[in-house]
């Protein structure tokens, strides 16, 4: 099952603009309100995925870093937090190297002689059979 995106913004109450401070101060209140060991015996499991939900908003939104990643990127932040540039730029040699490989796909030249080995060829009958098939065995 997939899980839905959530805001983290949505998730702590605060605005987009929030200061570090206003995150920490929203963080803090709903994390009293629905840490689990809190709340009466039949709501724990509620409380403990909202209190994991909070937790994970509060480690993204108070790190300037991650904060800023998930601010460009939005619901695909984690996706892109491994991705770093080539050096000198980018596209450099990859792009070189895919036009070649876009060049060689639509030739066929480079399959030599494969048509020639191949047991079933009716442009060159084998010996031994008619319609150009090899026997078994031979």
């Amino acid at each position: 099952m997939a899980v839905k995106f959530r805001d983290y913004y949505e998730v702590l109450g605060v605005p987009r603009t929030a200061s570090a401070e206003d995150v920490k101060r929203a963080y803090r209140q709903l994390a009293r309100k629905h840490h689990p060991d809190l709340q009466p015996a039949a709501e724990r499991s509620k409380a403990a995925e909202r209190f994991k939900e909070i937790n994970e908003a509060y480690e993204v939104l108070s790190d300037p870093d991650k904060r800023a990643k998930y601010d460009a990127l939005g619901a695909n932040w984690k996706s892109g937090a491994d991705f770093t540039a080539a050096a000198g730029g980018g596209a450099g040699r990859a792009h070189v190297d895919g036009r070649r490989r876009a060049r060689r796909r639509g030739r066929l030249d480079d399959l030599g002689d494969f048509s020639d080995s191949s047991p079933r060829c009716s442009a060159a009958p084998a010996a031994g059979a008619p319609d150009g098939t090899v026997a078994p065995g031979a």
